[in-house]
């Protein structure tokens, strides 16, 4: 409409649009909204609820919610009166967009369904399409990935001409789905949405399509494999000027190499010493763009992640003072969800530095904007700490309580079946194991066509004797070069072959547990009032969330694996009709939250001592676990006084007869062994009374 009464300002506000999409700098779009509004009537005024908007994008792009939200109010007003549709359709896309930046589900949840139900909206012009896109951001950002991917979905019925829309569409299932843990469908997704931008000539959405790819595939593919997908986003993002994309690159990035461990990044050339400091250059580039663009959330998102890493590295004190400064940015922002989350960071640093009262103080803060943001998840780590702090506090009753209703918390948020969760366990483990199907059926094509081009060598040599030391030469040279890559690629292929085997291990071990956890169950219904079955079936329901969440991961947090540990230790006291006590000792200044170990790592050595050391004994046993570091080593002793072993024995090894859970462990921590470099083992130590067994780990 406007382009046709006055082409030189449409040219003038499509230059300006574009520059400011593709650098994200709201500087354009207020330059647009300034020469929308002083142009003479009747531009000014058909111009205006566009100006309102584009002002609404600026104050979107800086962060400013409140402002946004108050713009494109304005801006649909101005709409409504001036009749004019595309303007009142645009506004209110423009609405839900804001609501899914404040996570506010249920908010863009109505706007999108009065949207929906306006007689006068426009017809076929992807309105609805764009509506469900930002439906299902908001209800993304709010942790309901099922419902948003549902909502993606949808958009992609009314996306149908739009490419630029469905490329949108893609990425969102994309999210949601990697979200959801089907690794498999996310990157389908992301490579439609990437096929989709190239097709336009996007380069932005494709660098964010490649961000994503990275994002999806961290953890499941080899380390270079996602390292060149985030290098490939920031190549395009530097290319064309998208300095906030650079940022978030840099700060991926900078997570990605800081969560690796030494064989992995020997694979991307960085060593084991240097990995922090790697990661923190990155950091600073990403600080550095944010404070050139006025990015307050990425700044406080980068200094968040620094203190982080400060924490990792020792230097605890300066971790909490960064930490604070990353509080303070979120707070300028308005951003709730960060904010709990950086005060949960700092209470973290006070607990590692013995600061209890400090980090009770800090949780209470934290508990306020969790609770009016609903961010229950949040809740939980909240009510954990809590209850930890008190507990070093020796206050017990209110330990108990914080515990109690972190419990309550948790049964209201992680109430999905435990059938769907060893369905998604499962997809993924098929995913990773077909890729490396994959691999090995190319490394084999590979050496076939390498075996045909030496026999036709060989060949051509007995033809002619005229060139047989040319075809020597040839046959040594190809028969090094393939011996060379022959051994490159034996080296990757092992390397992911025990990275599968590892998970392959971990998928034996939840049958094992799961099978004698609902023994536990089972005789104690027999046994037992039945009236009381269900405390301990409800007990039992928590214990196997927490075992399938842990068991998707190669690592957990050694404060999750011990809340496994002590819920099945809780349910064997009632099978054996409390025939022992336990005891689990941590050391001062470890903090159970920082370290990780493999999951239900020390389970079967526990199951042991019950099964095959307390319960044959007269009396009532009793089983001791002390964890400390030792070095670089964490070392677990798990000690009980029944029955014993019986004869002494030196081996490290356990012995034919032992358990189908510790021999898996012990194939385990071999593969650990040779992921790290470093020992992974555990030992038994003989004693006059009872038995006790050494697990060492590298951290």
């Amino acid at each position: 409409m406007r382009a046709q009464k006055d082409p030189g300002l449409a040219l003038s506000a499509y230059r300006l649009l574009g520059e400011a999409y593709i650098t994200h700098e709201d500087t354009a779009l207020l330059r647009l909204a300034e020469e929308a509004s002083q142009e003479p009537p009747p531009f000014a005024d058909v111009l205006a609820p566009w100006a309102k908007l584009w002002e609404a994008e600026a104050q979107l792009i800086r962060y400013d919610l409140l402002g946004a939200e108050r713009s494109s109010l304005e801006a649909e007003s101005l709409a409504i009166e001036r009749n004019d549709l595309e303007a009142t359709a645009a506004t209110r896309i423009f609405r839900v967009k804001v609501a899914a930046r404040q996570r506010r589900s249920g908010l863009a949840d109505t706007l999108v369904e009065e949207a929906l139900d306006d007689v006068n909206k426009p017809k076929g012009d992807g309105t609805t399409g764009w509506l469900r896109v930002h439906q299902g951001s908001a209800h993304l950002e709010n942790g309901m990935p099922e419902s948003a991917r549902d909502l993606f979905r949808n958009a992609r019925e009314h996306a149908s001409g739009d490419p630029y829309l469905i490329g949108k569409v893609e990425m969102g299932i994309a999210y949601a789905c990697s979200d959801l843990g089907d690794h498999a469908t996310a990157g389908e997704h992301f490579q439609r949405a990437l096929t989709a931008f190239r097709e336009i000539g996007s380069a932005r959405d494709e660098s964010i399509a490649l961000k994503g790819l990275g994002y999806t595939y961290w953890g499941v593919l080899d380390v270079k494999t996602v390292r060149d997908y985030f290098d490939r986003a920031l190549t395009i993002a530097d290319s064309i000027g998208f300095r906030r994309q650079s940022g978030r690159v840099y700060l991926d990035l900078a997570r990605f190499i800081a969560d690796q461990d030494s064989s992995s990044l020997a694979t991307i050339g960085i060593p084991r010493a240097d990995q922090f400091d790697s990661a923190m250059i990155l950091l600073r580039r990403a600080q550095a763009l944010a404070r050139s663009i006025g990015d307050v959330l990425m700044l406080g998102q980068s200094i968040k992640t620094e203190s982080g890493i400060l924490n990792r590295t020792g230097r605890n004190e300066e971790a909490l003072a960064i930490s604070r400064q990353g509080y303070r940015l979120f707070v300028e922002v308005g951003d709730r969800a960060w904010m709990a989350s950086s005060l949960v960071d700092i209470s973290a640093m006070q607990i590692a530095l013995g600061r209890w009262k400090e980090a009770i103080a800090t949780l209470d803060s934290a508990m306020i904007i969790a609770d009016q943001g609903g961010f229950d998840r949040t809740r939980m780590l909240i009510l954990n700490r809590t209850s930890y702090a008190y507990e070093k506090l020796g206050d017990m009753k209110n330990a108990l309580l914080q515990k109690e209703r972190y419990i309550q918390v948790k049964d209201s948020v992680e109430g999905t079946a435990v059938v769907e969760k060893l369905a998604k366990q499962e997809q993924r483990f098929l995913f990773a194991r077909r890729l490396f199907a994959d691999s090995v059926a190319h490394a084999q094509q590979l050496a076939l066509e390498k075996e045909t081009s030496r026999q036709q060598v060989h060949r051509q040599r007995t033809r002619t004797q005229a060139i047989a030391g040319g075809g020597a030469l040839l046959l040594l040279g190809g028969g090094v070069a393939f011996a060379l890559d022959r051994k490159r690629r034996k080296e990757r292929f092992e390397k992911d072959a025990a990275r599968l085997e590892t998970q392959a291990l971990r998928s034996q071990m939840n049958p094992h547990f799961i099978f004698n956890a609902l023994n536990s169950i089972s005789a104690f219904i027999r046994q037992q009032e039945p009236h009381r079955a269900q405390e301990f079936i409800a007990r039992f329901g928590r214990l196997m969330r927490l075992v399938l969440e842990n068991s998707r991961m190669a690592e957990v947090p050694l404060k999750s694996d011990l809340e496994a540990l002590g819920l099945y230790l809780e349910l064997e006291q009632a099978r054996t009709e409390n025939k022992f006590d336990f005891h689990i000792h941590l050391e001062d200044g470890l903090d159970p939250e920082e370290v990780n170990v493999p999951p239900l790592v020390m389970q079967p050595f526990v199951e042991n001592s019950i099964w095959h050391g307390v319960s044959g004994m007269v009396g009532r046993g009793s089983i001791t676990i002390h964890i400390r570091r030792q070095g670089d080593q964490l070392v677990m002793d798990i000690s009980d006084d029944g029955v014993g072993r019986g004869e002494p024995s030196t081996s490290n090894v356990p012995e034919k007869k032992g358990s189908l859970g510790t021999l898996i462990t012990k194939a385990r921590l071999d593969l650990v062994q040779r992921q790290k470099g470093r020992p992974a083992f555990f030992r038994y130590i003989d004693q006059a009374i009872g038995t006790r067994v050494e697990l060492v780990l590298p951290i």
